[in-house]
């Protein structure tokens, strides 16, 4: 029986304002405080009113000058608003992800999941006497939608439907984010085992965007000196960190021959996390299926 309600979160961000994804601690000089949007100054993040004091349960933001400071993240920002709209702690919401985000790395579809524990839904916490009043009722709301989707056995009947599509948790995480997070849909996880988002990946896609000029329009004794005048000319006015301006001339035969060599299966082993490599085998390979 499951003590916890996922929700699981289907997030775009454009991340040039942060750290990466995944939560940091802090630091004495943090390299992304001047670029960071939305800082605000104090210790932490108030947990609500029905939690207890601990401060390290509580979302770290931007402390005051002088201080120790933590890098803003797309995880901490995430956390911040479900511990201002649910009155839960880290520890009980749980937030994980299925990837990490480099620092100003952007992303289309990235999934993470925070849980809610049941008994916190029912009055019955030892920490709480429930979750926010603010997000009690949509919360059960979906608990019972889970419940009337799920078989006698206790197992849910349907995969993750349509019907499931939690627009109200949405609305609610949506509207304590800055601007350039967004929330593309909240569904209830219905399966038999808890749902950890770096587990059950399947596949990623990675898009790296780039403008240059194109050196084998004409033959080299001919070309432009335009090709060597840098990426200066090349900006355009929404390009909004979203695309690298390559300084030199490329030839665009050689990038596609280059990029066939990366398809095929490969070891990537050295890039997994430590902490999951105990589930692999050193020699396990995996197949990038297509570049283009």
């Amino acid at each position: 029986m499951m003590s916890v309600l996922t929700i699981v979160l289907k997030l775009e961000y454009h991340g040039f304002a942060y750290a990466g994804f995944q939560r940091q601690s802090a630091t004495r000089d943090s390299d992304v405080s001047h670029n960071m949007a939305n800082l605000v100054s104090g210790d932490s993040v108030p947990c609500g009113d029905n939690v207890s004091g601990n401060k390290s349960d509580c979302v770290p933001r931007a402390s005051k000058k002088g201080r120790h400071q933590a890098p803003i993240t797309i995880q901490s920002q995430i956390e911040e608003a479900l511990v201002q709209w649910t009155g839960l702690t880290l520890s009980q919401l749980r937030v994980r992800g299925a990837g990490r985000t480099d620092k100003g790395v952007h992303a289309t579809g990235q999934i993470c999941a925070f849980d809610v524990p049941l008994n916190m839904l029912n009055h019955m916490g030892s920490d709480c006497s429930s979750v926010n009043d603010a997000a009690l009722p949509t919360l059960r709301l979906a608990l019972e939608k889970l419940n009337e989707g799920r078989s006698d056995s206790g197992c849910c009947i349907h995969a993750l439907p349509r019907t499931l599509d939690q627009w109200q948790i949405r609305r609610a995480i949506s509207t304590r984010l800055p601007a350039d997070i967004i929330v593309r849909s909240a569904r209830i996880w219905c399966g038999e085992r808890p749902f950890e988002p770096r587990q059950g990946i399947l596949r990623k896609t990675y898009t790296y965007r780039l403008r240059f000029r194109s050196s084998n329009c004409q033959p080299a004794q001919e070309s432009h000196e335009i090709i060597n005048a840098g990426p200066s000319l090349l900006r355009r006015f929404n390009d909004n960190n979203s695309i690298w301006l390559c300084p030199w001339a490329l030839d665009e035969r050689s990038l596609l021959k280059t990029c066939e060599l990366l398809e095929g299966k490969h070891n990537f082993y050295s890039f997994v996390h430590k902490s999951d490599r105990r589930m692999l085998e050193s020699d396990e390979e995996r197949a990038i299926r297509h570049t283009n």
